[in-house]
């Protein structure tokens, strides 16, 4: 059968169609088992789709959950001990949650501030994590001021490495801003000027008559044991968590595609000038043995 112009032409159109066809039947919505985001892209995608929730939660029972790079994902975001650590003291700070196949996901995001990382938690046994917050809604009224020389204490405080704590008895430690991260820091030069600014209101004495004070400096604020200010090893004896949920039910299932949109764009776009290519090309070849015979 001879290979007109025109019936090659129809044949490689039916061919462009066909796979046309096939690339938008994997573009249909669906739950997806496999979706090419990393954990901030997902969440820009989806965000409409997602309930905003902005509250630090903890997961009961378990000391760190492995942040996902998707909801249903069996893929692990990979954090250094530095990152874990982090999430271990601040808690999971959740932006939001979505509907995931029944089950709510959070999307834990620490890239708007400090370190930069994110990923997905099941919500599923989450609690509202106890926060320094509360931390003064429950003591304030057992706080008293420093009544000696401000001066000489801070004096006292610039010879050791001291470590500043979330709250007192909490376990939890404030990264220096003063030593790249650090777990402790030597008070700045800037930080033991004008100590009649400071408000030295804020003392307290735990169970083991500890006594702590709130010091909030040029680049450090937090609570420091006056007994054991460079310890990095103190009893959690104040801590706590509050019951919170979401109703998966409440909320419509959240819908993915297997090809994101700019990628299936790209995908199309890329067919179409590499077939038109290999049609002018098969043309050319069909024309020059035609001219031949």
């Amino acid at each position: 059968m001879k290979h007109t112009p025109k019936r090659i032409i129809a044949r490689a159109g039916s061919v462009a169609l066909a796979l046309c066809l096939l690339c938008s039947v994997f573009a249909l919505p669906a739950h997806a088992d496999v979706v090419w985001y990393d954990p901030n892209i997902f969440y820009e995608v989806h965000k409409d789709e997602c309930i905003e929730v902005r509250l630090v939660l903890a997961i009961p029972g378990e000391k760190q959950v492995s942040l996902k790079s998707r909801p249903g994902s069996l893929t692990e975001v990979k954090l250094d001990d530095y990152y874990k650590e982090i999430l271990e003291n601040e808690g999971y700070y959740v932006q939001c949650a979505c509907n995931y196949r029944g089950q709510l996901w959070g999307y834990v995001d620490y890239t708007s501030h400090g370190p930069s990382f994110s990923g997905w938690i099941p919500l599923k046994n989450a609690v509202l994590a106890y926060t320094s917050q509360d931390f003064l809604e429950e003591y304030s009224g057992s706080f008293f001021a420093y009544k000696e020389d401000a001066e000489k204490l801070v004096k006292q405080l610039e010879s050791v490495d001291v470590v500043f704590w979330k709250w007192p008895c909490s376990g939890k430690i404030e990264r220096s801003q003063s030593s790249w991260g650090g777990l402790s820091a030597r008070l700045l030069p800037e930080d033991i000027q004008d100590t009649d600014n400071y408000d030295f209101s804020r003392m307290f004495k735990d169970n083991q008559e500890r006594q702590w004070v709130y010091f909030d400096c040029y680049a450090q604020r937090g609570w420091i044991c006056l007994d054991e200010p460079a310890t990095t090893s103190m009893p959690t004896t104040i801590t706590g968590s509050k019951p919170w949920s979401l109703d998966p039910e409440d909320y419509p299932p959240l819908i993915v595609s297997i090809f994101p949109t700019p990628v299936l764009v790209v995908f199309l776009v890329a067919f179409v000038v590499l077939a038109s290519v290999l049609l002018i090309v098969f043309l050319n070849k069909q024309k020059k043995r035609s001219e031949r015979l």
